[in-house]
C-alpha cells in the first residue's frame, strides 16, 4: 500500500503515543501523552505532525463522520471524553500549537 508522507507522519505519531498501552506509560489523559511529545520530540516533528493534523481535517471537511483510518495506529477511543474523533484531533492541533509556543 503507497503511503503519501503526511500519512506516514501520523502513523508514527499515533502507533508511538497512542498505542494500545498509552494510558500504562504514566500519562493520566490524552493531553500528557501530547505534552510529553512536544517535550521530547523535535520541534519540526511537533510543527509537522501539527500540519498534518490540520491537514487530514481540511481534507475530510466534507464528511464530519471522517474517522482516521487504521493505517494511522490509532487506538486511543476520544468518546469516553466527550469528544468526537474530529473534536480530538482538532484540539490536538491546537494543543501542540498552544505547548509550541510556550
Amino acid at each position: 500500500m503507497a503511503t503519501n508522507d503526511r500519512d506516514e507522519r501520523l502513523h508514527q505519531f499515533f502507533s508511538g503515543q497512542f498505542h494500545e498501552d498509552w494510558d500504562c506509560q504514566g500519562a493520566n489523559s490524552w493531553k500528557d501523552v501530547v505534552a510529553e511529545y512536544v517535550h521530547t520530540a523535535p520541534k519540526a516533528q511537533v510543527i509537522a505532525v501539527q500540519n498534518d493534523l490540520r491537514s487530514w481535517l481540511a481534507e475530510t471537511a466534507a464528511c464530519p463522520g471522517a474517522v482516521l483510518p487504521g493505517k494511522f495506529g490509532n487506538v486511543y477511543d476520544p468518546l469516553p471524553d466527550g469528544l468526537s474523533e474530529r473534536e480530538w484531533i482538532e484540539q490536538m492541533a491546537d494543543l501542540l500549537g498552544r505547548l509550541l509556543t510556550n
